[in-house]
């Protein structure tokens, strides 16, 4: 019989300055999505003294690892913009929420501040009610198939969120979401949500290092092949001070070729990044701002490919409606991702996370096995 369960496991990884905490995933059905909530003990209340996206910065990388294959991975620096991007994908996938509370820990608030991030497995975070998509089959990993599985958390030092207040301690707990069954009952679930394939995630990160100004999208970076490509986000940073920041001024345009003949996508990065959902909270460095509380943040945006795909014609495929653009024997270094940066100084980057996906049987250690599930 089909069941589907959110637990908070059991395990739960401790803080500790530049290194990576890693835990076991408790290895029970398809995991259709990961909440990681971190809870932060700053060394002082955040209200009075918080550095942009100071929070957000608790994670420089987090990764799903498993016997054989790597299920997510983000884009990873010392500033932790793997985290903010994170954090603002997920404010992109679920307008309204904000995943964090006030920073202001004196009482009657608790003594830590908690955020969570979520990590969709799929390709539909919400339903089309609007509501939370939590057992989204569009993209599963499977947890109870795998010879192993391991969450491992890459954080930086205790000064990353801000110049005065360091962290203290901190928790990290993972709640799982996640569908048990039969092959039966799996594929008629996957049938009743409409979903034609078994797919995993294959998330891939990378940390793209500016060097020059481009014109005319000029400065060009190989899109990886070999997966179903859904979406590519963007996280410009400019190096100033002793951590990163977000800038709208380091790439001014994006483009995505399939190949010399064929642009999907050629854009200004303003079309871009102000029509994202995410939403500046009082960890902007522009917050005192009233007139333009809840502005589109700067420098973050998001490239959905599931739009561009060709679905139905002699060179459609049906399956590119919920996973994009299909790249799987597609040559490495023909589809590119194309800048124009307009502005440079050493130790400018940009951070970019590749949403992919594969089918269930072709991922490593999985060919042959059975949708069926271990409760």
């Amino acid at each position: 019989m089909l069941r589907k369960r959110s637990i908070t496991q059991t395990a739960f990884l401790t803080w500790s300055g530049d290194t990576t905490i890693s835990a076991d995933i408790d290895q029970v059905g398809h995991i259709t999505q990961i909440d990681f909530t971190v809870e932060v003990t700053p060394s002082a209340t955040l209200a009075g003294a918080n550095q942009p996206d100071g929070l957000f910065r608790v994670i420089q990388n987090l990764a799903v690892k498993g016997g054989s294959h790597t299920y997510i991975d983000l884009p990873a620096d010392d500033g932790c913009g793997g985290g903010v991007l994170l954090h603002y994908l997920n404010a992109h996938d679920y307008p309204g929420k904000l995943f964090h509370h006030s920073g202001a820990i004196t009482a009657p608030s608790r003594t830590y501040q908690p955020i969570t991030y979520v990590v969709h497995s799929g390709t539909r975070p919400q339903k089309a009610s609007g509501l939370e998509n939590k057992f989204d089959l569009t993209g599963f990993i499977p947890a109870s198939t795998e010879s192993q599985l391991r969450l491992e958390w890459t954080v930086s030092g205790n000064d990353v969120m801000d110049d005065t207040v360091t962290i203290s301690s901190a928790t990290g707990r993972v709640t799982l979401h996640y569908v048990t069954g039969s092959e039966e009952d799996i594929r008629n679930e996957m049938a009743a949500q409409g979903v034609l394939a078994a797919m995993c995630p294959a998330w891939r990160g990378q940390r793209h290092t500016h060097d020059s100004t481009y014109g005319n999208y000029s400065d060009e970076i190989n899109i990886p092949t070999g997966a179903y490509l859904s979406r590519v986000s963007l996280l410009a940073q400019d190096a100033t001070a002793s951590r990163t920041l977000r800038a709208m001024d380091e790439w001014t345009g994006v483009q995505v070729k399939l190949n010399n003949d064929e642009i999907l996508i050629q854009a200004f990065a303003d079309a871009i990044a102000a029509k994202t959902s995410a939403r500046g909270t009082f960890l902007m460095a522009d917050d005192a701002d009233d007139d333009f509380a809840g502005e589109a943040i700067y420098g973050f945006g998001v490239l959905d490919l599931k739009d561009h795909a060709v679905v139905h014609g002699p060179n459609g495929n049906l399956l590119s409606k919920d996973w994009g653009v299909n790249l799987i024997g597609v040559p490495q270094g023909l589809p590119k991702l194309g800048l124009t940066v307009t502005t440079y100084t050493s130790g400018d980057d940009t951070l970019i996370l590749w949403e992919r996906h594969l089918p269930f049987n072709s991922v490593s250690g999985m060919q042959g096995a059975s949708l069926a599930t271990k409760a």
